[in-house]
């Protein structure tokens, strides 16, 4: 039997974010949710909100792998790594959703640069250092970062 016109039918369109410039932004973990990826795997979201300057209260998406590792010659550090050096100083030894989920409420600076895509230009938030009150976003000491040029060891 054919379908009758009292469906209604949702297109859902690609949602557009916006394109921030490449700075870095004093934010807040707003959210942290699951995303089930096409090949069955899960990865994670984080939702950063920006608490400051001219994007103040609009959002950075990063999805990150569930795997904690640090640097190793030659490689970088994960990003779910980096994101709890720069929220809490360290990595606890046991990681799950649980302890995933404490970092709602942190601060953070998010690091963004700007990349070109096939759909046109898109924000990537390429690493993560920790969050300092009253400081210049335009005048941020980029010797904190926390990522692969950065670590301590």
């Amino acid at each position: 039997m054919p379908l009758s016109d009292n469906i209604t039918i949702e297109n859902s369109e690609e949602k557009e974010f916006p394109v921030f410039p490449e700075d870095i932004y004093n934010c807040k973990v707003e959210d942290i949710k699951e995303k089930k990826e096409d090949d069955g795997t899960y990865g994670i979201v984080f939702k950063f909100k920006i608490m400051d300057g001219d994007f103040k209260d609009k959002f950075i998406f990063k999805k990150v792998k569930p795997k904690i590792n640090g640097a190793f010659e030659g490689g970088q550090p994960s990003h779910l790594y980096m994101i709890f050096k720069a929220t809490n100083g360290e990595v606890p030894e046991k990681v799950n959703f649980g302890v995933i989920n404490e970092l709602i409420g942190k601060n953070i600076r998010v690091v963004l640069e700007v990349k070109k895509g096939q759909k046109g230009d898109y924000n990537n938030a390429k690493d993560f250092m920790k969050f300092k009150d009253n400081q210049n976003q335009s005048k941020l000491d980029e010797t904190e970062l926390v990522g692969e040029d950065n670590l301590p060891f």
